[in-house]
């Protein structure tokens, strides 16, 4: 199984850092470091610059793998991280084979059903993704929390002693693999109710049969884990909750229709993968009264009629349909996250899934009265073969589209033409692409025009928009959609710091006072509410300094914190100081200052030349001192 999933997922290896890996791996200082990794547990999951906002996640488990990925590969060895990923999924699909082997009474059934789950298509996401390990991890923990309760389950208890410890070790087990499991993603939560479920389904019948202090031991332990959970969860967050804007409301009766939709393309992408895309998306109903709500809401009846008779008189397939429902059920806005859709989201309940076809199989296999017919139970082999190979092919396919956030993005349109998150990524395709710039612009309005009322992507669109503009050197435009995207979110440091650069530019060419102070402002808002700022609102500050200060030496020292940031601004850093001086001819600060720059820069010649400025117009021991040692670092290159 192990050998299947690596083979499957193994075009993933090629892959780059995309999407969310960026600012969580790339773009984040803290996990550069394995002496971060006990600050992981005191601070939300979150990315330190790009998207410039804080998501209100826990996952300090996840976190601590990229540190460890990141101290034996650093930045340059994507296929590091990959491998992890590869090596937690083959984890996954061994573990899930043994779950299947313990929950199905036919062997053959149990090896097909493993087999598809380690070929599921609808796991590509998560594998394919660096930032997918969550979904990884948690199931890996949730799988050995569960196979640890149905040990203890059947573990003799013997009046020595010795065996109850064993049994009290299983429960111990499984508390620290369900808080692992929690720490990996909050999707882990599902699995309280779905051993309650368990319960309910084949947990009261033949050798699961268990006497009450057992069943409750279970439920403790993992309660006890959530409680654990939810405590460390508040100290480092202060609060309990995701602090998401709900995407529709989900007890109306057009939520629950929406609901019902999304479990219902969550079981066509688990069965018949047909249409997979990054840009994933399910639209809200509007109104219950039109006909596919109120198909969607009668289908999801049904669903759960089968289910409750299935509970009664079919505990296995009660217990599968329960754990395709429950583990669907923190993704579907109940509780307000940030997307609406994500094919990830159904990597925890394609183990319901492989478990329902795993049964099917094998009732085919048997006939009622115990025996079974030949011709039927081959033709329900060879049809799990099938479509198991048939989601090997899409997975191997699908996995060559995560080489590249450009491929990615291009893919994700093509698979979903109509949807604003498709057009978003394809602006952020071509908005690198000297060749092809305008077409950024061009998505980028076709993603503002089908947003509609869904306001982050309005401001997704507005400050892709903005950015666009200002790379074009249209700053009122820029400055419009800057300020739109503002008015949606004024918590975004991006935006901010684009606004304030935006104000910078068109501050120095009209000489504007007022633009050179709402420039400042922002930036400053910037570095006193974010806790690593963009390197940008240094930028902004130091011109500041130069410009309406006349103060190169502190102007000097924000440059500075700016390049700590990101050493490319190295060469805003300059561009301000060769302004400066030429505003300036007679400032020895200015001088020396693009001096320095020009000479972490290497380039020795300018470099020489500003320093004899400074020298020449006030004689001081420091410009010696760089002149002689520029002069030896050129005699040096030149031997």
């Amino acid at each position: 199984m192990a050998a299947l999933a690596m083979l499957v997922y193994a075009r993933t290896l090629g892959g780059e850092f995309v999407v969310d890996d960026i600012g969580l791996i790339l773009g984040n200082p803290r996990i550069h470091s394995l002496r971060n990794v006990p600050r992981f547990f005191l601070e939300g999951f979150s990315q330190s610059r790009g998207a410039g906002y804080k998501t209100g996640y826990y996952r300090p488990a996840v976190t601590s793998t990229f540190s460890l990925d990141y101290a034996l590969a650093g930045p340059g060895r994507p296929w590091v991280f990959h491998l992890t990923n590869m090596l937690v999924y083959a984890a996954c699909a061994v573990l899930t084979h043994a779950l299947l082997r313990k929950l199905i009474e036919d062997r053959a059934a149990a090896v097909l059903a493993g087999m598809l789950f380690a070929c599921l298509a609808v796991h590509t996401e998560s594998v394919a993704w660096i930032s997918g390990r969550t979904d990884l991890l948690a199931l890996a923990f949730m799988l050995g929390a569960t196979l640890c309760l149905l040990r203890a389950r059947t573990h003799m208890v013997t009046p020595e002693g010795r065996s109850a410890r064993r049994l009290l070790s299983y429960h111990g087990a499984a508390f620290l693999l369900m808080l692992l499991a929690l720490l990996s993603k909050e999707v882990a939560l599902a699995l309280l109710p779905l051993w309650i479920a368990f319960e309910f389904t084949l947990g009261r019948v033949g050798r699961w049969a268990a006497p009450p202090a057992r069943r409750a031991g279970a439920v403790v332990s993992l309660a006890g884990a959530c409680v654990a959970y939810l405590v460390l969860r508040g100290i480092a967050l202060g609060e309990l909750g995701t602090g998401g804007v709900p995407n529709f409301e989900p007890w109306t009766p057009q939520g629950l229709a929406t609901v019902a939709l999304c479990v219902f393309q969550y079981l066509g992408k688990m069965a018949l993968p047909v249409e997979l895309g990054f840009g994933f998306e399910v639209e809200p109903f509007r109104t219950a009264g039109a006909l596919l709500p109120v198909l969607s809401l009668i289908g999801a009846g049904g669903l759960m009629a089968l289910t409750i008779w299935a509970t009664l008189r079919r505990p296995g397939v009660g217990f599968a349909l329960w754990w395709v429902w429950l583990g669907l059920a923190p993704a579907l806005n109940i509780v307000p996250i940030t997307e609406t859709a994500a094919e990830r989201f159904a990597f925890v309940p394609s183990v319901g899934f492989c478990l329902l076809m795993g049964l099917l199989v094998q009732d085919v296999r048997r006939n009622r009265s115990g025996g079974s017919d030949r011709r039927w139970a081959a033709a329900a082999c060879a049809a799990v073969v099938v479509l198991a190979a048939g989601h090997a092919c899409l997975a191997a396919s699908g996995a060559g589209h995560w080489r590249t956030q450009r491929t990615l993005y291009l893919s994700t349109l093509r698979s979903s033409p109509d949807s604003p998150v498709s057009q978003e990524f394809a602006a952020e395709a071509y908005v690198s692409d000297p060749d092809t710039p305008l077409r950024a612009a061009l998505h980028y309005r076709r993603c503002l025009e089908l947003a509609g009322g869904k306001p982050h992507l309005q401001l997704l669109a507005h400050a892709g928009l903005g950015r666009f503009y200002a790379r074009q050197g249209r700053l009122s435009s820029a400055l419009l959609h800057l300020r739109s995207a503002l008015r949606l979110d004024e918590a975004l440091a991006g935006v901010r710091v684009s606004l304030a650069v935006v104000m910078l530019e068109m501050a120095m060419d009209e000489n504007l006072p007022a633009g050179w102070a709402l420039a400042k402002g922002h930036a400053e808002r910037v570095l006193r509410e974010e806790d690593d700022p963009p390197g940008d609102a240094y930028v902004v500050l130091g011109c500041w300094k130069l410009e309406m200060r006349k103060d190169p030496a502190r102007a000097a020292a924000l440059f500075a914190e700016a390049i700590r940031e990101d050493p490319r601004l190295i060469l805003a850093a300059e561009a301000a100081f060769d302004e400066a001086v030429k505003k300036n001819p007679e400032d020895p600060e200015a001088h020396y200052q693009l001096a320095l720059i020009c000479a972490q820069q290497g380039n020795i010649e300018k470099a020489l030349r500003a320093a004899g400025h400074a020298l020449r117009i006030v004689p001081t021991q420091r410009a010696k001192d760089l002149i002689e040692e520029l002069q030896s670092r050129k005699q040096a290159a030149q031997d």
